[in-house]
């Protein structure tokens, strides 16, 4: 197991910056992770793009 500590940064009037630490927050747990769902273009053959490329521009399939 992990032990995890979260930091925040803050910035005074001279822009001097400094990490204190975030006691009264806890962190949020990772939901998602990966590559996003396929989308149809992914789903296609390549023989169909080919075939929607060139429909689309008028050559001869």
């Amino acid at each position: 197991m992990l032990d995890l500590i979260a930091f925040k940064s803050r910035t005074d009037a001279q822009g001097s910056c400094a990490l204190s630490l975030r006691r009264a927050a806890k962190m949020q747990p990772v939901t998602g992770f990966g590559a996003p769902a396929d989308t149809e273009d992914k789903m296609r053959s390549p023989a169909e793009i080919i075939k929607a490329f060139k429909t689309q521009r008028g050559r001869n399939v």
